[in-house]
């Protein structure tokens, strides 16, 4: 197997911008949901309160964020940072600002609380200019919020009953016991994610889901389905020819059916450069991941696809398998990743090292 796609996010509910490569930090990929929307109106009325909850904006709610896409230049020299870009599909119209903003800038700048999954974070104002643009395209009060640097905004997992914690590692037995505790919380935080850093989403999975859209309905731009997904890392886990002759003489057929990722535990991901000598990059998959509307927007609209090619609804009918959610459908499965700063890379072999009991 090996990884096919790669996508960051830079802005919670947008489009994801797709890359050939991305670092692993202590918050799942670089950049990635360190931006959010927020509902400006409510924002503007609690200001100076600082304590007060302000709702943030969601693609399952408001389709029209899917008409943002935004991009990573690189190549500009007059910041700092990367800069982000964020354009509207349907005007063609453009914002651009830094990436990873410098934070003595937005020193002055109003904080807002918001809740995401049960936790809650704590998002730099980025101004009246970015709300301003937002706003009008979204045709509502809206701003932007910025997490900032590894600061007091980054969110600490959700409650173990739903992300299980990591085993500890062999040379932690000993203390483990004596401790009397066999577990321990992921070092990981998240920014804006919903749950976990990282989404873990296959190829055959895919697949899998395109078939259930009936063929005499798929317009042009239906054609990408796993945008819809909204994962970080796109595994290949169908077979080659010679994986295939391999698979028909051992029998071995675990890795390649639709929906396999959900029996995978622990993978490790080695760079395809082999210059490259580091230990593999190790994945901790945990939790089979809950879907929502946001599976029936209409890219080219802002609107909802019609009914017979809605994918929240055609998952449902066989998808119930996360207990924790029982009436909602699964697709992909969150993870966590060490160690930090390490890149992957399109390309690179991924392997299952252990399974769900």
């Amino acid at each position: 197997m090996h990884i096919q796609r790669l996508f960051i996010f830079p802005i919670k509910s947008l489009l994801p911008v797709e890359v050939e490569e991305a670092e692993v930090t202590h918050t799942g990929f670089k950049y990635d949901r360190s931006f959010i929307l927020i509902d400006g109106a409510k924002a503007n009325n609690q200001a100076n309160q600082p304590s007060s909850l302000t709702r943030h904006l969601t693609i399952k709610t408001l389709s029209k964020l899917c008409l943002f896409q935004p991009s990573i230049d690189a190549s500009s020299q007059s910041h700092s940072s990367p800069v982000l870009r964020v354009r509207h599909t349907l005007t063609n119209s453009e914002i651009a600002f830094p990436l990873a903003p410098v934070l003595e800038t937005l020193q002055h700048a109003t904080e807002f609380t918001i809740e995401i999954f049960g936790t809650r974070a704590t998002g730099i104002d980025m101004g009246n200019e970015i709300a301003a643009w937002f706003s009008n395209h979204l045709e509502r009060s809206a701003r932007l919020l910025y997490i900032g640097n590894g600061g007091s905004g980054m969110r600490d997992i959700v409650a173990p009953a739903l992300i299980p914690r990591k085993q500890q590692s062999r040379s932690m037995l000993l203390s483990s016991w004596l401790h009397g505790e066999e577990e321990e919380l992921h070092e990981q935080k998240i920014q804006f994610a919903d749950a976990a850093p990282l989404l873990i989403t296959t190829v055959s999975s895919e697949r899998d889901a395109s078939s259930r859209v009936p063929r005499e309905t798929v317009m042009d731009g239906d054609e990408d389905v796993i945008i819809r997904f909204r994962s970080n890392i796109h595994i290949d886990n169908t077979a080659s020819e010679a994986e295939h002759a391999q698979v028909m003489e051992t029998g071995e057929f675990s890795l390649f059916p639709p929906y396999a990722e959900e029996q995978w535990k622990t993978l490790e991901i080695f760079p395809t450069n082999t210059a490259e000598s580091d230990a593999p990059l190790h994945l901790d998959l945990v939790f089979n991941t809950v879907r929502c509307q946001s599976l029936n927007v209409d890219f080219r609209t802002g609107g909802l696809v019609p009914p017979e090619r809605q994918l929240y609804k055609l998952l449902a009918k066989d998808r119930h398998i996360n207990p924790a959610f029982p009436y909602k459908p699964c697709f992909g499965r969150y993870a966590f990743a060490e160690p930090f700063g390490r890149k992957v890379r399109v390309g690179d072999v991924v392997v299952v090292k252990e399974r769900v009991n």
